[in-house]
């Protein structure tokens, strides 16, 4: 501007002149640079020819063909007919938690790919010669096109508001390692740039690896071209002509932990392409204006299958038709393994080094402090640890978070993995637990341990619905049998209520105004020495209530879990319990004993029961446990009225985790979702 005494002029002689003085020339075709226009088609130079191949890329796609195609997927020249395109509904989708780890079927017919061709290559590659035309655009990629496109929209409507500081919206985009970011979705955004009104965005810059370009867009029947810069270079560039003209960046970094600066062009939109891996965006995402996370997931089989269509004839050109076939169940196989990758599952020797990775991480999971982070994932409340290479077994899946925003959470790359992984989780436990009880006589240490250990697992579903069937009714006495036709109402509850079940941190009394609800609720206090019950259920189910003649109140079904061979309590501790669960207003919380009164009206609240668990080694309990009066406190009223209530409505129950308990689990956690 400075050149120019200060005037704007006309902008693109102004964009001209800072191309043809501050471009590095593409040296990536040798030689080429150099040749006669005329040579090289139609008077075009290299520059414009590039520009060209990427905005007159060929567009085809891929549908499914189950009966007359070898791999059931057909090749279909330009766009679908409106008939078989992707609906908004499939593309635009940001589901709620448990709909998003749900199972989804393979589709059956419709559009799988779409599939651009630029004859000369792509930017991610240098436009390198030899390397591949293609580029796959699957529902994940055009959803991001989608939410820039309505950015930029939105962008070009508060431009012409009257005293709208408009800004462009950012956006990061992030997805798993390996599933074709830079291949597909960083081209396809560069395609549909192109392809926006020249006069809206005549600039749009792509950072990719070590080297940028630099779109200069055709308009009014000039000529489009792109130049390659260094990222510094280009970077200056950019800086130098933002404030005057309109245009998009894509970044696409290769270095872990690089990122862009902030502060270019602001007033730009632009779009990092990133792994979940903080190092790579936080700084970015944080100073950016407004910005905006897009999730995008990995790859469904049925998407892996067309891709294989169109690159392995290419791959096998000799291979017949039952040959390809055999290479497609090969591939099918290693995404059980290695996960949803196209770099890890089509690479082979990037293969290879994946499963030894994936080996190595499997074992690493004896330790403590890495079992407890894949608990996490196999809970689905895992966290993205690149510095712990948990990317080699986890994958990152989006789900609607608070206010519409997008999240994501992990969970292992294939139910494979997740078998793996919970073998070794639970393995581990039973070894620890073995080991504590082979090693220490305390058994206050061996209780601790299991108590901690049984809960935390408890709160799966599987689990809990395995632990509900083993539960029996504890006789009166040891002469008395042991019966299973008094159930426990845990027994009568269903088990997709069960599944919804989910902990409740207890830090001290309850506030019963603050309860959920929900049919099952289960409470898990984190205050030590919390009285009589290490968790507790409160059940408020229907059904179940008919069934077990409880209609009228909710449940409480107190969880105590124990090594001994007994487990009595005494009326204090009781009382203490109580008094725990009163409604705040009506005494919870106060130090002095509650009194009679107040007693009955917490145990008329609710039906009893008391669930003793007993850890695989301990001598089985025979008979009821009993509520003895504390010591000098006889003649205390409230103390006689919970030794007698304790004795006559608090229904006692017994489930013995025996030797192969944990495998029991194991095979019943390792079946469903978590």
């Amino acid at each position: 501007m400075n050149q120019n005494g200060g005037s704007v002029g006309d902008t693109r002689n102004i964009l001209n002149g800072w191309l043809n003085g501050a471009y590095r020339p593409m040296k990536r075709q040798a030689g080429r640079e150099n040749e006669n226009p005329l040579e090289t088609g139609e008077g075009k130079s290299l520059e414009e020819k590039l520009y060209d191949t990427i905005y007159d890329a060929k567009l085809s796609h891929i549908i499914i063909d189950d009966g007359t195609q070898t791999l059931g997927m057909r090749l279909v020249d330009g766009m679908p007919n409106e008939g078989l395109m992707w609906k908004d509904e499939e593309v635009d989708v940001v589901p709620e938690i448990e709909e998003a780890l749900e199972q989804k079927p393979e589709r059956t017919k419709g559009v799988e790919l779409l599939v651009l061709t630029s004859e000369m290559g792509w930017p991610y590659t240098g436009f390198a010669r030899g390397s591949n035309s293609d580029i796959f655009i699957r529902r994940e990629e055009l959803r991001v096109w989608n939410v820039v496109r309505n950015g930029i929209e939105l962008w070009r409507t508060q431009r012409v508001m009257p005293r709208c500081l408009y800004f462009p919206r950012s956006y990061l985009a992030i997805g798993n390692p390996g599933i074709g970011k830079s291949q597909n979705l960083g081209s396809f955004i560069l395609y549909k740039l192109l392809h926006y009104d020249a006069e809206e965005l005549p600039i749009v810059a792509y950072f990719c690896g070590v080297a940028a370009y630099i779109f200069e867009k055709s308009g009014g029947g000039g000529v489009g071209r792109v130049r390659e810069y260094s990222k510094e270079a280009a970077i200056t560039f950019m800086k130098n002509i933002s404030s005057n003209t309109r245009g998009y960046i894509i970044y696409d970094f290769v270095n872990k932990g690089e990122q862009p600066p902030a502060d270019v062009a602001p007033k730009w939109g632009s779009i990092l392409i990133s792994s979940p891996n903080e190092r790579n965006f936080d700084s970015w995402f944080q100073q950016r204006e407004r910005c905006a996370r897009i999730v995008v997931n990995c790859w469904e089989m049925s998407e892996m299958r067309a891709f294989f269509s169109r690159v392995g004839p290419k791959l096998f050109p000799q291979a017949t038709p039952v040959e390809l076939r055999e290479k497609w169940n090969m591939y099918e196989n290693r995404v059980e393994h290695v996960g949803p990758s196209l770099r890890y599952v089509f690479d082979e020797a990037k293969h290879a080094t994946r499963e030894d990775d994936i080996d190595n991480e499997i074992n690493s999971i004896k330790s403590h402090k890495r079992r407890e982070l894949y608990i996490g994932v196999v809970g689905n409340k895992g966290e993205w640890r690149e510095s712990d290479a948990s990317h080699k077994l986890v994958k990152i899946v989006r789900a609607c978070g608070r206010n519409n925003s997008e999240i994501y959470i992990c969970v292992p790359h294939s139910e494979s993995i997740k078998k793996r992984i919970l073998n070794v989780v639970f393995s581990g436990i039973a070894e620890e637990w073995a080991l504590v009880s082979g090693m220490t006589r305390d058994a206050s240490v061996t209780g601790h341990y299991f108590e901690k250990n049984a809960i935390k697992y408890l709160c799966s579903p599987r689990v809990l619905t395995c632990f509900v069937s083993l539960i029996t009714k504890l006789p009166a006495n040891e002469r008395a049998r042991r019966t299973r036709t008094r159930k426990s109402i845990l027994q009568h509850v269903r088990d997709d209520l069960l599944n919804a079940c989910r902990p409740n941190t207890v830090s001290g009394d309850i506030n019963w105004a603050e309860s959920k609800g929900a049919p099952v609720e289960l409470y898990v206090p984190c205050i030590p020495n919390y009285p009589v019950a290490d968790a507790f259920f409160i059940v408020d189910e229907k059904q179940a209530a008919q069934a077990s003649g409880t209609i009228g109140k909710k449940t409480i079904v107190l969880l105590q879990f124990t090594v001994a061979s007994s487990h009595d309590t005494a009326t204090d501790e009781f009382i203490h319990l109580l008094q725990s669960l009163l409604p705040t207003a009506e005494g919870g919380g106060h130090q002095n004993e509650a009194t009679v009164e107040q007693l009955k009206e917490i145990t008329e609240m609710f039906h009893w029961e008391i669930i003793y668990v007993q850890h695989f080694e301990s001598t089985a309990m025979r008979s009821e446990q009993k509520c003895e009066i504390t010591q000098g406190k006889a003649k205390h009223r409230s103390h006689q009225f919970v030794e007698g209530f304790w004795k006559n409505n608090v229904q006692q129950y017994h489930v013995q985790y025996e030797d192969n308990i944990v495998t029991k689990m194991l095979a019943v956690a390792a079946v469903g979702r978590r």
